[in-house]
């Protein structure tokens, strides 16, 4: 127990330290090169603080948060249902994952204009392509992790007396557990990253907007201070991903 504190409190050292190291950088860089487009840290974050206090920034927020938590939700329901059944199907695995498996290589960013046409300039468009990007990883991660369970473990289930369903409520999906939430973790960032182009393209409002129209008007400032709460967003699901771990991954080594 007093390992595992120990082990927390030099993360969260580590955490604050590298905080610390690149805002310490980034000051020393804006004040020895002066240029217009390099704002300090410290102004930076005090505009962040007032444009979120003052609410002018919490609707780009909220419609950011709204597309990466639906995209992560349907990619993850789709992702778990397929991963779960061709993993433990081995017929059904056998007719479908070389489709799938044909369609991961494919740049799926290509896609947005084909999603605008089909789906419009809205939310759906955006959702769908951040949920297409992710779904794959997801996939591969929940299918393999699947098809790993010990046979020693499903054995003894049946043994039991376990039915099918059973077998994958009590042996196949916790199996799984501990490689979807690795692959949510990535999963995560991969969402913030897409949500920038979508945004950035095809959008009137979210971060990832408000960061190329902060830079057409060069509001150098805004423009950071965006960036700066997209990437503290990307860090949060990361960490919320990692608690998550934690507590349902008891076995596996932090």
């Amino acid at each position: 127990m007093s390992d595992k504190l120990s082990i927390n409190k030099y993360k969260l050292i580590a955490y604050f330290t590298s905080f610390t190291t690149i805002a310490v950088l980034w000051w020393i860089i804006s004040i020895t090169l002066r240029i217009i487009f390099l704002p300090d840290p410290l102004s930076v974050i005090s505009y962040t603080i007032n444009s979120i206090s003052s609410g002018k920034i919490i609707p780009h927020i909220i419609a950011s948060l709204f597309r990466v938590i639906i995209s992560i939700i349907v990619a993850v329901s789709v992702a778990l249902f397929l991963g779960l059944v061709l993993g433990y199907y081995n017929k059904l695995d056998a007719l479908f994952t070389p489709l799938i498996m044909l369609l991961y290589p494919i740049p799926h960013i290509i896609l947005l204009p084909i999603l605008i046409l089909w789906l419009g300039l809205g939310n759906a468009s955006k959702v769908a392509l951040i949920s297409i990007i992710i779904f794959f990883p997801l996939f591969i991660q929940i299918r393999d992790s699947a098809r790993r369970m010990a046979k020693n473990y499903v054995d003894l289930l049946l043994a039991m007396g376990a039915k099918k369903y059973e077998l994958i409520r009590y042996g196949t999906l916790p199996s799984t557990l501990p490689s979807l939430l690795t692959a949510l973790k990535i999963a995560s960032s991969t969402a913030f990253a897409v949500l920038f182009i979508v945004e950035s393209i095809a959008s009137s409002d979210g971060l990832g907007y408000l960061i190329i129209d902060a830079w057409q008007r060069v509001s150098y400032i805004e423009m950071y201070s965006a960036i700066v709460i997209m990437a503290l967003l990307g860090m949060l699901f990361y960490t919320f991903f990692s608690v998550l771990e934690h507590m349902f991954c008891k076995w596996i080594n932090h």
